[in-house]
């Protein structure tokens, strides 16, 4: 009967040398998964920092070429507020001029 014990002793043994490496191969495939999980979501926050560096600097560039229409959009302003300043000057000249000839001209409000 002893011998029986140690037979039925030896398969524990046995099934317990094959826990073990099952329980060791178990271990391995979580390590990797937790590896593989890790650099999959730090590309993932390379990428999506990238693209938020690439919205930030397209917002820029489009901040930047806005600051130079609302520049040029203020010369022609400016420019135009002349022009029309030196037509309503020669306009006064004019009928001033067109006035001062009563005979010949007249100007007639409508």
């Amino acid at each position: 009967m002893n011998a029986r014990f140690d037979q039925v002793d030896a398969r524990f043994d046995q099934v317990d040398a094959r826990f073990e490496q099952v329980d060791a191969k178990f271990e391995q495939f979580k390590a990797d998964v937790i590896y593989e999980f890790d650099h999959r979501l730090t590309l993932h926050n390379e990428i999506h920092h990238k693209g938020i560096a690439v919205i930030a600097e397209g917002h820029q560039m489009l901040s930047e070429k806005l600051e130079r229409v609302e520049v040029r959009i203020d010369h022609l302003e400016s420019e135009l507020s002349k022009k029309i300043d030196r037509i309503a000057a020669d306009v006064a000249a004019h009928r001033a001029d067109t006035e001062a000839h009563h005979g010949i001209y007249r100007v007639k409000e409508s």
